[in-house]
C-alpha cells in the first residue's frame, strides 16, 4: 500500500472512530452505573466526547432525558447549574432538580437555595419539582414563609402535601426548627390515609410541642381509621408519644445510676454504602468523637466534655452529676471497618480482627454494660452487623444469608439473656423497630430505643448524641 493510501485509510479511521464515540455517549450512560470498577473507565471515556455539553443540553428535554442528566451529576458538570436552575420550575418528574442537588457544594449551594426558594414562592412550578426541593431546603435548615408553606400544604398534588410533613419533619427533629407544627392538624383531615398516617407519624416523633396535636388528637384520628391495619399502623405511631410511665422512668433512671461507675458503649457497625465501595463508620465515629470532647458551652449539657484514656483509643471518661451524686463515666466508641473501600478491607487481614472486635465490644456490652448504643445497618433484619456484607453477583448486598440465617439477631438476644446489667439499648439503623423489638423484649426487659423508619447516617447519628445526653443527664 502506497503511502498516500496508508494515510488516507488511517484519517477515515480516525474519522469512522470520532464519529462513533460522539454518537455513543447514550451508551457510555447506562454503564456508569454497572459497576464500581469500570465507572472510573466509563466517565473518562465520556470526558472525551466532542461537544459533549451541547449534547446533554439537547439532551435534557429529549428521550435521552434521564441519561443526559445522569452523564451531568457522574461528571459532576457543575457549569451547567445556573442553566439548569433555569428549567427546575418546568422539571416534569424531578430528575433535573435532583440532578442539581447531587452537585451542591459550599460554593454554590447558596445561590442554589436561594433560586428554589424564589421558585417555591412562585406559581406554576411542577409539583416533582417541589418536592425535589423542599428535601435540601430542610436538611440545610432553610426556613421557608408561612404563605409559602400554607400555598403548599394546600396542594392539589399528596406527594407535594407529603413533602411538606416531612420537611416539618427535618426541621424540627434535625434542626430544632418549631416553627409551624400547627400544620399538622390540616395534615391529619387529609382525604388521603398515608398523609393521616405521616402526620401521626411526625406528631408522635416531635412530642410535646407548641402547635403539635396533643396524644389525644393523634388517637382520635387512628381510631377513627376504618380499616383494622390502617388503624393498627397509625396507633403504633402514637406509640412514640407513649413512653414508659413516670415510675418506670424513675426506676430506670435509680437503676442506672444506682453504681458510681455508669458503662456505655457506642458502637458502629460496618457502614458499608454497596454498590459503592465507601464504607462510613470510621468517619462517623470520628463525627462522634468531634462532638463528645467538645468542651461543654453549659452546666445544662452532659454530652460533652469527655477525655480519650491515655492507653486506650476507644475508652473515653467524664464525671456527671445526677441528683447531686457524682458519676464516673466510661464511653466506649468502636468502628468496624479497618478503610474506606469496602473492596480493600476484605483482602486487609486486619478487618477481620476489626470485626470481631467491634462485635465483641457490642455484645460484651450488652452483658456487662449500663447502656448499649448500635449505629449501623439492620441488614434486612439479619443485623446487626460488623462485617463487610455479602454480595450478590451485581455488586449489591445479597438479602438472602441475612433473612435466612439471621445470625446477627441471634448473637444479640442470647447476649441479652445473659445480661444482669443492661438498662437501655439504642439500634439506630433502619426500621429496627420492625425488625428487631418483639425478639428484644422477648430476651430482655431493658427500655429499647429504635427506628420505625429508614434512617440517614446524619440522622442516626444526631439522634445516638441525643440519646446519649438524656441517659447522662438522667
Amino acid at each position: 500500500m502506497s503511502s498516500l493510501k496508508v494515510r488516507v485509510a488511517f484519517l477515515l479511521a480516525f474519522l469512522l472512530s470520532t464519529s462513533a464515540l460522539a454518537s455513543s455517549w447514550q451508551e457510555l450512560a447506562r454503564k456508569v452505573g454497572e459497576s464500581e470498577e469500570g465507572r472510573q473507565a466509563v466517565i473518562a471515556s465520556l470526558r472525551k466526547i466532542p461537544q459533549l455539553k451541547k449534547k446533554l443540553e439537547k439532551a435534557i428535554y429529549s428521550k435521552d432525558r434521564p441519561l443526559a442528566l445522569d452523564v451531568i451529576s457522574s461528571l459532576e458538570m457543575k457549569e451547567m447549574i445556573p442553566d439548569l436552575l433555569l428549567h427546575v420550575p418546568a422539571d416534569p418528574d424531578g430528575f433535573l432538580t435532583v440532578a442539581v442537588n447531587s452537585m451542591m457544594d459550599s460554593k454554590n449551594q447558596r445561590s442554589i437555595l436561594d433560586s428554589y426558594v424564589s421558585n417555591l414562592s412562585s406559581s406554576g412550578v411542577s409539583f416533582a419539582a417541589v418536592v425535589a426541593m423542599l428535601e435540601p431546603l430542610g436538611r440545610m435548615n432553610i426556613a421557608l414563609k408561612r404563605d409559602v408553606l400554607n400555598s403548599l400544604a394546600s396542594s392539589t398534588s399528596p406527594e407535594v402535601r407529603s413533602s411538606v410533613i416531612y420537611y416539618l419533619r427535618i426541621m424540627a427533629l434535625r434542626n430544632k426548627r418549631y416553627e409551624h407544627l400547627d400544620l399538622l392538624a390540616q395534615f391529619l383531615k387529609s382525604a388521603e390515609f398515608q398523609l393521616r398516617l405521616q402526620a401521626v407519624a411526625v406528631g408522635g416523633e416531635i412530642g410535646s410541642r407548641p402547635g403539635v396535636p396533643s396524644i389525644v388528637d393523634l388517637k382520635s384520628t387512628c381510631e377513627a381509621e376504618k380499616t383494622p391495619s390502617i388503624r393498627a399502623a397509625c396507633l403504633s405511631f402514637v406509640a412514640v408519644r407513649l413512653p414508659s410511665s413516670a415510675a418506670q422512668c424513675s426506676a430506670m433512671e435509680k437503676s442506672l445510676y444506682s453504681r458510681d461507675t455508669v458503662k456505655v458503649r457506642m458502637v458502629f457497625g460496618y457502614k458499608d454504602a454497596r454498590p459503592a465501595r465507601f464504607v462510613g463508620d470510621r468517619h462517623e465515629r470520628l463525627a462522634f468523637i468531634e462532638k463528645i470532647t467538645a468542651p461543654c458551652s453549659s452546666e445544662k449539657e452532659t454530652r460533652c466534655g469527655f477525655a480519650r484514656s491515655h492507653d486506650n483509643a476507644d475508652l473515653f471518661l467524664k464525671k456527671t452529676v445526677v441528683k447531686k451524686k457524682t458519676h464516673r463515666v466510661l464511653l466506649w466508641v468502636v468502628n468496624s471497618s479497618v478503610g474506606t473501600d469496602d473492596q480493600e478491607n476484605r483482602t486487609d487481614p486486619f478487618q477481620k480482627w476489626k470485626s470481631k472486635y467491634a462485635e465483641e465490644a457490642f455484645t460484651g456490652g450488652l452483658r456487662d454494660a449500663d447502656v448499649v448504643m448500635y449505629n449501623g445497618h439492620s441488614r434486612f433484619g439479619g443485623g446487626p452487623d460488623f462485617n463487610p456484607p455479602e454480595l450478590s453477583s451485581s455488586g449489591t448486598v445479597d438479602p438472602q444469608p441475612y433473612q435466612s440465617a439471621r445470625s446477627g439477631l441471634s448473637k444479640m438476644t442470647r447476649a441479652l439473656g445473659s445480661s444482669k446489667r443492661l438498662k437501655m439499648l439504642g439500634l439506630f439503623s433502619c426500621s429496627s423497630s420492625q425488625h428487631f423489638n418483639e425478639e428484644i423484649h422477648a430476651a430482655s426487659k431493658a427500655g429499647v430505643v429504635s427506628s420505625k423508619v429508614l434512617m440517614y447516617y446524619s440522622d442516626a447519628l444526631s439522634q445516638s448524641l441525643s440519646t446519649l445526653e438524656d441517659v447522662l443527664s438522667g
